[in-house]
Order: C-alpha cells, then structure tokens, then sequence
C-alpha cells in the first residue's frame, strides 16, 4: 500500500503557489487569467515561508478534501 495523501479542491484560485522543505515561491495570473511562470517570487526566508504557507492555510481551509493514495 502506498502513502496517503490529501487533495483539496477549489473552484477558482488565482494564484500559483509551491512550496518545499527549503523553498517556496509564489506568483499572480496574467491579465487574462493565464497561469504565469515567467514572473513571481522564490525564497528561502523563513518570513516569506511562513507568509505562502498562511496563504495556503487560507486557502486549504476553504477546499473540499478528497482523500487519495500514491
């Protein structure tokens, strides 16, 4: 059997968020609404951290959850 995992759902999120143990970066959309990688924020301060994981706190908390396995 393979680790569990948590998926959270939303119907609409405007923001790119992705963190690690080490990193973590943040950006907005395009005018459009496109997804933008070419532009953001990354870091490894403890502050900025702690900010994108309240944004995903925020964020999580408002999804459903579904439960899924690797």
């Amino acid at each position: 059997m393979g680790s569990r995992f948590e998926i959270g759902l939303l119907d609409d999120v405007k923001i790119l968020l992705a963190m690690n143990e080490r990193l973590a970066a943040f950006a907005l959309p395009t005018l459009d609404g496109r997804p933008d990688y070419s532009r953001g924020f990354i870091g490894e301060n403890p502050e900025f951290q702690g900010w994108c994981r309240d944004l995903f706190s925020y964020y999580w908390e408002k999804s459903t959850k579904k439960l899924s396995w690797e």
